[in-house]
């Protein structure tokens, strides 16, 4: 049985913290799916805005890696989970990282 690895919370915040400082305009950042202004005051600390496009879950080697972290709405992280179908743009990101990294 392959064991599991396990992800430091704190150095995953530190990394959900740096992709918004990095995307961050005017004090806001855009959804990926639905181009929603978020506001870094009622957004950037929430866990729910940040998305593993590969699930941290299924392939914890990328979970802290900046190409495999989206910045997304929580609604539409919601959507993502339940019907990824109704998040194309997602949907086509992470059949492309599918197939570029498993």
């Amino acid at each position: 049985m392959a064991k599991k690895l396990k992800i430091d919370s704190k150095l995953m915040y530190k990394k959900f913290h740096e992709i918004w400082d990095k995307q961050e305009t005017n004090g806001y950042c855009i959804c990926y799916e639905t181009g929603v202004k978020l506001y870094r005051n009622s957004y950037r600390d929430n866990s729910c805005v940040y998305h593993h496009v590969l699930l941290k879950s299924k392939y914890p080697q990328y979970a802290l890696e900046e190409w495999n972290i989206v910045i997304v709405h929580p609604d539409a992280h919601i959507q993502v989970h339940s019907n990824i179908r109704k998040c194309p743009k997602i949907m086509e990101l992470t059949e492309k990282l599918k197939e570029e990294f498993t």
